[in-house]
């Protein structure tokens, strides 16, 4: 039996998208060779993102070694509010502890705070230990960087943020021992910007359907007409073009029936932002500008994990768009194609969320032309007429027990077994 460690800064009870993906494959490491444990922040540190919900979903079995942080309201004063770093020497000190007794074959890093990343050449000359590298979005992403694209948020953070990936990221990745990727098109950009990148050994994942947490939640039948489409999860300004295009639709359908248009539109969760705190309602902007505000609704406080669930339950229609970065892979659609819904995807035809959602029998596809949202295709009348009756069929290879077999796969080859 081999032995990983995890590091995952956000995991549960952190309700937090890039840790997802570990607790989901956590009960089927040791059924396909692999004794794991998993380094975390404690939830303390992020307070606002604290779901203890999430807890009952861990086996018993697999020990989570928790260690601190940075308090957010100190680290604030430096301008620092992002866990990896305020979690960074912590989690050096503690992984450094836990691998000096020598017992693990493996460290594995499944985080979207990409500084943290940097422990793994750090271990890897102390311990002698491989490390893998789980890619949930890109470290160096030159999105911002393309002609049209918009302003990148953030000013100066987001400059030396950006400047900091250059020089790391290569560092770092050519001492991993291996990769997995949520999308085809980030192994490609890797080996596009680095000729020894081919080599490492590598799998694509995408994201796991939390199948199990659903059966947890009642069932419900919605009560429409009206009818509810419902997006739950966080937007920002790359989905702008996905909202124009999808508003733009229903006010065409709705154009040829004004006085009986039995849809309405909630947008959930919008902003990673706390209660009570500004944010930007996007949904609600495009909404206006199609005239279409009168039926829609937009919260942008986050919602805890079960409530979301229970909201995806609850919908006539669930939606999920794509961004104007081509190559981003939503883990919301596995979600939502798990929760016994129809699922709308809207984003351009060369997406990574068209092309995944066409993996899956029973999602409908509204594909348009990058990067401005021109020739949208068309939905059927019947479409606005009522809810339509597909419900997204999940194949095995989005389910957590194929993933981590697939995964723990890719782990011997990078130690090569």
């Amino acid at each position: 039996m081999k032995r990983a460690l995890i590091v995952a800064p956000h995991f549960a009870p952190i309700n937090a998208p890039d840790g997802h993906r570990v607790r989901l494959n956590l009960p089927h490491y040791r059924k396909n060779g692999w004794e794991v444990e998993v380094l975390a922040v404690r939830a303390k540190h992020r307070p606002d993102w604290r779901d203890d919900s999430l807890l009952e979903s861990l086996p018993a079995e697999v020990p989570i070694h928790r260690c601190g942080a940075v308090p957010l309201r100190l680290a604030r004063l430096a301008g620092v509010g992002t866990m990896g770093w305020r979690a960074l020497p912590f989690l050096a000190a503690r992984g450094s502890g836990l691998l000096a007794r020598g017992k693990f074959d493996l460290v594995v890093f499944s985080t979207t705070q990409f500084n943290v990343l940097n422990l793994g050449p750090l271990w890897r000359a102390l311990f002698g230990k491989p490390f893998v590298v789980d890619l949930q979005d890109p470290w160096r992403n030159d999105y911002y960087h393309r002609p049209g694209a918009p302003r990148p948020p953030g000013g100066w953070k987001y400059q030396l943020a950006h400047l900091q990936a250059k020089l790391e990221e290569p560092f770092c990745f050519r001492r991993a021992a291996g990769f997995t990727f949520v999308s085809e098109d980030y192994r490609r950009l890797l080996e596009e910007r680095y000729p020894w990148f081919h080599k490492k050994p590598s799998a694509t994942l995408p994201f796991a359907a939390p199948a199990d947490d659903f059966r947890q939640m009642p069932k419900t039948k919605p009560a429409g007409p009206p009818f509810i489409c419902r997006c739950v999860g966080a937007l920002n300004p790359a989905f702008r073009t996905s909202l124009d295009v999808f508003f733009q639709m229903a006010a065409k359908a709705r154009a040829g029936r004004p006085a009986d248009f039995l849809w309405r539109f909630e947008f959930v969760g919008t902003s990673y932002a706390g209660a009570g705190r500004k944010a930007e309602a996007l949904a609600r902007q495009a909404a206006e500008a199609h005239g279409m505000a009168d039926v829609t609704r937009e919260s942008t406080d986050r919602v805890a994990y079960r409530e979301s669930l229970r909201l995806m339950r609850e919908a006539d229609l669930l939606l999920v768009l794509g961004s104007d970065d081509a190559k981003y892979a939503p883990s919301r659609l596995a979600t939502l194609s798990a929760a016994g819904r129809p699922v709308l995807a809207v984003g351009s035809k060369e997406s990574v969320l068209l092309r995944r959602a066409a993996e899956i029998p029973g999602v409908i596809g509204a594909g348009y032309d990058h990067p401005r949202g021109s020739n949208p295709i068309e939905m059927e009348k019947q479409f606005w007429d009522r809810p339509p009756e597909k419900i997204p069929q999940l194949p095995e290879s989005f389910q957590p027990a194929a993933l981590a077999a697939r995964e723990c796969e890719l782990w011997r080859r990078a130690l090569g077994a």
